[in-house]
């Protein structure tokens, strides 16, 4: 991963670019973002430029011997941390990141964007609540104690510093005091999870969405898709590069008419037909499921827009801008609102595998009340 291959993100590069060429590499690191912005890949975009031995202007040069070990993130100074479940035959407590290395290493060369979701998948996780463990940790002190291979840097990227729970504690004199030449990145999605000690160690960097125009632009050139389908997928999928990549892989799905049909069953209440619904849509992947719940935020808000005439700000296509005009018959923007943070619940609960048959049966009768008027009230939690 380059910093050219990642589309936009111009100031988050300028960023640690600088941070480079200044010789002013914080020790530790916090890049902060949803899932979907690209905050993994902008971790390995930049252990590479710091690694490379002759760095180009604005990104590694790629050719030197340091550039072809991380090709295959071979080189031994760049360590990854992730969450794990019991892995193999191996017990849980025993389990740590390098026993599934070599499946991380191939999820990360094809797919940088990747998912929570993705990679429990792949660890064929079942329900298991993933976490990062003690044996973790007290390996993570270990190797960064060692001294490095080439003379170089040494590079930790933890990937979801939230699932550290307390275990975060073991890591905060690493983090406040750690060797020479030694940067820890730490990739989160959830801040609130993470131990407040072990953010304040750490120099935050935020990473906004996409950008619309140059998430386009990176889906026309990657998936061959027409510029109006493209402008489309960035639309409903609002910065959130992740569950764009989904709909291109899975673009037989029409996401609009799905929504509207979910509206009526949902106005209709039926337990049965709601039921029967569910059977089908269950047959969606979790990334799609997202990238479903990603495009219904993007129509209500669309829709709320409508509602104060704003048309010539309005991000969607002639159909939907009809169907918004329908929806007027059933909505209105306080009813709107409250199916926004219902879809918000649901995005974040299933980034923290929460039981989705149930959220999605209980939803769907919680905004038939809310279609049909009902008082609305504060959501269970599904995690």
């Amino acid at each position: 991963m380059y910093f050219k291959d990642i589309p936009g993100k111009k100031d988050e590069k300028q960023q640690l670019i600088q941070q480079v060429k200044l010789g002013k590499i914080p020790h530790a690191q916090l890049f902060l973002g949803k899932e979907g912005y690209g905050e993994l890949a902008l971790a390995l975009a930049f252990s590479r430029f710091i690694m490379c031995h002759s760095p180009e202007k604005d990104d590694a040069c790629g050719i030197c011997d340091a550039c072809k070990k991380i090709d295959h993130y071979m080189k031994p100074d760049l360590h990854f941390v992730y969450p794990m479940v019991k892995y193999k035959n191996l017990k849980r407590e025993d389990t740590i990141s390098n026993d599934a290395l070599q499946v991380w290493r191939k999820m990360i060369l094809e797919n940088p964007w990747l998912s929570l979701s993705q990679w429990l998948e792949v660890l064929e996780a079942d329900n298991s609540t993933p976490n990062i463990n003690v044996k973790e940790c007290n390996d993570i002190i270990h190797k960064l104690s060692l001294m490095a291979f080439d003379s170089g840097y040494k590079i930790l990227i933890l990937w979801l510093p939230e699932f550290l729970g307390k275990e975060g504690n073991r890591l905060l004199k690493l983090i406040e005091e750690p060797p020479d030449k030694t940067v820890l990145i730490f990739v989160s999605h959830h801040v609130e999870g993470i131990l407040p000690t072990l953010i304040s160690r750490c120099q935050i960097l935020r990473v906004s969405p996409f950008d619309r125009d140059e998430m386009t632009d990176f889906l026309q050139q990657k998936f061959n898709v027409s510029q109006k389908r493209a402008m489309e997928i960035s639309n409903m999928c609002a910065g959130n590069l992740l569950n764009a990549i989904s709909v291109c892989n899975h673009d037989t799905k029409d996401y609009s008419d799905m929504l509207i049909s979910w509206f009526r069953i949902a106005y209709g209440g039926n337990p049965v037909t709601i039921q029967e619904w569910y059977l089908g849509f269950e047959q969606l992947s979790k990334n799609e499921k997202m990238a479903f719940i990603e495009y219904g935020l993007h129509f209500l808000r669309q829709f709320v827009l409508f509602q104060f005439n704003s048309t010539e700000s309005l991000q969607s296509t002639d159909q939907e801008k009809e169907t918004l005009q329908k929806m007027q018959k059933v909505l209105d923007i306080k009813k709107a609102e409250a199916i926004i943070s219902v879809f918000d619940r649901q995005l974040m609960a299933m980034q923290r595998n929460a039981n989705l048959k149930i959220m999605f049966l209980t939803d769907t009768l919680t905004i038939g009340d809310i279609m049909n008027g009902k008082e609305y009230v504060s959501l269970p939690s599904y995690y």
